[in-house]
């Protein structure tokens, strides 16, 4: 309980970061929303993200009170496994499974659920999906809905997220104008 104390709060910075792999920071060239790197940019991008999802409706809890709510839940699973097996990669993708559906769906599921199962599985599976050889053929795919949005939206009158996150790149870069190329 103490090293996880002392990773998740004392030294949370330290371990704040996400795992960055090639097809990720190619895809993404290192902007984005969900993969990006902890640091000044990703700041920016929470901010931006938190403050559209108010306006399609998101809640005023902030993202910081479920962590800690989920973090109480994770550590009464650890507490109830004392002397027993587990394993602790399933247990946090639970856990950071559970606060994107209360993000998403306003719902948390126990560790047990099925549904929560489904959930984990699916982004383990996807995970090695985003880092296999089909991880192309779907950058090319993003790029081309990238592109389509570019050219049928109308700044300033959002239909969706993307359409408000190219309206707020076109006020931070200019670049932003130019179709995304697959290069």
């Amino acid at each position: 309980m103490k090293t996880i104390k002392e990773a998740l709060v004392t030294k949370g910075i330290d371990f704040a970061g996400r795992p960055q792999d090639m097809f990720v920071n190619d895809a993404t060239r290192r902007e984005g929303v969900i993969l990006s790197d902890y640091g000044p940019s990703w700041k920016e991008q929470r901010r931006f993200a938190l403050m559209t999802l108010r306006n399609f409706g998101m809640g005023k809890d902030s993202m910081e009170d479920r962590i800690h709510e989920e973090i109480k839940y994770t550590m009464d699973t650890l507490e109830k496994s004392i002397g027993q097996s587990i394993n602790p990669q399933i247990m946090f993708h639970n856990a950071s499974s559970n606060i994107i559906c209360q993000v998403l769906f306003g719902r948390r599921y126990e560790y047990d659920d099925e549904v929560i199962k489904i959930i984990v599985q699916c982004f383990t599976e996807n995970a090695k999906i985003s880092n296999g050889p089909w991880a192309m053929t779907c950058q090319k795919l993003a790029i081309s809905w990238m592109n389509e949005h570019k050219q049928t939206r109308v700044p300033g009158d959002p239909r969706d997220f993307v359409d408000c996150y190219l309206d707020r790149l076109d006020k931070v870069n200019p670049r932003t104008q130019k179709s995304w190329k697959t290069e």
